[in-house]
């Protein structure tokens, strides 16, 4: 695998991966959402 294709797959990888970090965080928030289409897009982010 050359330098292009390992930048074109850590690019891929950083841009649809969520660290564990980040979905507690979305749970967090979508605990105490109050607006339903908030609460709907963070439903589907995690």
């Amino acid at each position: 695998m050359n330098l292009v294709d390992k930048v074109k797959e850590a690019v891929i990888e950083a841009s649809t991966t969520f660290r564990e970090d980040q979905i507690y965080a979305y749970q967090k928030a979508l605990e105490n959402e109050t607006n339903h289409h908030a609460y709907w897009i963070l439903e589907l982010l995690i």
